[in-house]
């Protein structure tokens, strides 16, 4: 019955907890067990994170949320479907030049973003601030290729007249990491290395 299942489900999760440690695999998880399923979800270790840690997060997500004002001076938010090249944290997106936040970037480039664990409960968070550049269109296909290898969407219009790529060149970054049971808190100012 269902006492048995729940049984088998938790001597599976110990059984692969002391094979890890068996094989002296410094690795932790996250192990929720929801609707019969077994989610395993890597967490990092117990110490502060790095700008590893953010390159390796941001590479591993595709949503975030992007806050602009508006020239009014109101403050707006929109999730995103973004691409981060590695090295620099260079974050690229792609938007209509009907909506709002193509004004609000016009009138002024400086946005803040947030990136978060796509969970429930989320436990670890990249916030950046920096400066918006529109992509040139010699340079569109480069950021094209980019979407295509790492977030496919079918947002992406190539070629629609009203459609527009930029990016966001960091100049602050931090990461909030909950997943060791302690909030480890971590800033870094460009350029990032």
């Amino acid at each position: 019955g269902m006492r048995g299942a729940n049984w088998r489900r938790t001597s599976c999760v110990c059984a692969l907890a002391r094979l890890m440690l068996l094989l002296n695999l410094n690795l932790c998880y996250l192990v929720k067990i929801q609707s019969n399923i077994i989610f395993f979800t890597h967490i990092m270790s117990s110490n502060p994170p790095t700008i590893h840690d953010i390159r390796q997060f941001l590479a591993n997500n595709r949503k975030a949320v992007l806050s602009t004002v508006s020239p009014s001076g109101n403050p707006e938010a929109a999730m995103m479907l973004y691409v981060v090249e590695d090295i620099d944290l260079v974050v690229y997106w792609g938007t209509k030049k009907s909506f709002r936040k193509y004004e609000n970037l016009k009138a002024n480039p400086h946005v803040a973003v947030t990136v978060m664990q796509a969970v429930e409960d989320p436990l670890v968070t990249v916030q950046l601030e920096g400066v918006v550049e529109f992509i040139a269109p010699e340079q569109e296909e480069f950021v094209y290729s980019l979407f295509d290898h790492k977030n496919p969407s079918k947002f992406f219009v190539r070629g629609a007249s009203d459609f527009v790529l930029f990016k966001v060149v960091p100049q602050w970054v931090r990461i909030l990491d909950g997943t060791s049971g302690q909030l480890h808190i971590s800033e870094f100012n460009a350029p990032f290395k």
